[in-house]
């Protein structure tokens, strides 16, 4: 298959976020912030030293579209204040056509942890917004203390999120957009419930997801159609790393006070059974290796609290084979989920035994949907889910996935409508509201079962304390 026609600043064969406006943007809008940006950078293009953790290497074989590593010598930089080259020079403050600059409180030393000031989030009583919705946060639970949020994931968490847009503040915990939308999961995805609805303390959340991602395109690359997406990876080493690591105004962050949130799988799992590549060690162990090494990255860079999902329940979503000649590939795509969140969990023990300073929690959301698809009644968020097995395409956009990914087909209805508010209007041809509905889509749940993952999030797991911070 051809590779796609992508934009001249993306260099797909060395993924060089740095040439991208997207990040000349963000860093000519921080540069006043009073962090050296040069030695940021700097940092950016060294070596991630993955403690406990080996990055995968090279391909999967076939046409999984490996991306040979890039090559030893130095690339030039498009930006003469970024990386090694550059390392100290001063970068203009030049901020692009509409938009403003951010602008800083006080200027800082790199690396410093910054004083407090007015932007600083104010502790809500854990006990009022939660008690309500039958949860209770343990009194030395860190839920309660979290300001703000990293989030790291693919469709499922992606809010659009641009971070050379307006960021998070008090009176915008998202940034943008100020409500999160997105045409692949139904709105609001659960990171907003997390944060509005079921939090403990006033929080800002910045949503680095992207659609369509997976862990390291040098293991697994994303799907053809969207091979620009940032891969977890890129999203920590070209995206956070470059632009939240340095603490800015707009998020002062505190290893105390910051949760990483990571959700990764569905992207890696279906594309090698798309691309027939699947094997058990590309799965549970070359792309479980780059996963520890993307995390040992956040860790390295000052990230302690982690919250990880296993993969979803990928055999029963619509989008699953079920014809008849097909039961034998849905079963290795049953096995090929399990062995995967069997690794992540492997890897999650492993992770926290060498840093013991770091608390990580694994939220079993496969768990979860699978026991709200054989009873919705089990949770109040969903109690009114009427049909879990399929979806209505009647109240999707037009653009639509087939279920072999790889491909992308047009719905033959030009007037399908896209899944927004009034989320319980009634389509005929689909014979209940769309909120009714389990999935929005063939692999995308509605915002019903968002909401549910979030307060499963929290009940289960972020409002309860252990020795080692949230459960474990």
């Amino acid at each position: 298959m051809a590779k796609p026609k992508l934009d001249d600043d993306w260099d797909v064969e060395h993924h060089d976020f740095k040439a991208r406006p997207e990040a000349q943007a963000a860093v000519a809008a921080l540069a006043g912030t009073g962090t050296d940006y040069g030695r940021a950078a700097e940092a950016v293009d060294e070596p991630a030293k993955a403690k406990g953790g080996v990055r995968a290497g090279g391909g999967t074989g076939g046409n999984a579209g490996k991306v040979e590593s890039p090559p030893s010598k130095a690339k030039p930089n498009a930006n003469p204040g970024l990386g090694p080259q550059g390392a100290g020079k001063a970068i203009p403050a030049v901020v692009p056509i509409g938009m403003k600059p951010l602008q800083p409180e006080k200027a800082e030393k790199p690396g410093s942890i910054p004083e407090q000031t007015t932007d600083q989030p104010e502790t809500i009583s854990p006990a009022k917004p939660l008690a309500a919705k039958g949860i209770t946060v343990d009194s030395s639970s860190p839920w309660q203390s979290i300001a703000h949020i990293f989030s790291f994931g693919d469709s499922w968490s992606y809010t659009a999120f641009d971070i050379s847009g307006t960021q998070p503040s008090r009176t915008n915990p998202f940034g943008n957009p100020a409500l999160p939308e997105s045409g692949i999961s139904a709105p609001p995805e659960w990171l907003y419930y997390l944060t509005t609805t079921y939090n403990a303390s006033f929080i800002k959340t910045y949503n680095i997801a992207h659609g369509a991602a997976t862990i390291d395109r040098a293991v697994v690359a994303p799907h053809d159609a969207f091979s620009y997406t940032s891969t977890f990876k890129e999203q920590a080493e070209d995206l956070w790393r470059l632009v939240y690591k340095p603490r800015p105004a707009s998020a002062r962050w505190r290893k105390e006070d910051s949760l990483f949130t990571v959700w990764f799988g569905l992207n890696d799992i279906m594309l090698a059974f798309d691309r027939d590549v699947y094997s058990e060690r590309l799965l549970n162990v070359e792309v479980i290796a780059a996963y520890a090494a993307v995390l040992a990255t956040l860790y390295e860079s000052g990230a302690r609290q982690f919250l990880l999902l296993n993969a979803p329940p990928l055999d029963v979503a619509p989008g699953a084979p079920n014809e008849p000649q097909e039961l034998e590939e849905l079963e290795e795509l049953r096995k090929a989920v399990v062995g995967f969140n069997e690794a992540v969990e492997v890897m999650k023990e492993a992770f926290v035994a060498q840093n013991e300073d770091a608390s990580v929690a694994l939220f079993d959301v496969n768990g979860l949907l699978k026991s709200l698809m054989e009873d919705p009644t089990g949770m109040e968020q969903t109690r009114e889910i009427r049909n879990t097995t399929t979806n209505c395409w009647d109240y999707n956009p037009v653009l639509r996935t087939s279920r072999r990914r790889d491909r992308i087909v047009t719905n033959s209805r030009q007037d399908a409508l896209p899944p927004t508010q009034p989320w319980d209007r009634l389509d005929p041809r689909c014979g209940i509201p769309w909120d009714q509905y389990f999935w929005s889509n063939e692999l995308h749940p509605t915002h019903r079962v968002h909401e549910a993952i979030a307060a499963a999030v929290v009940r289960d797991c972020l409002a309860s304390a252990t020795r080692k911070g949230f459960c474990s």
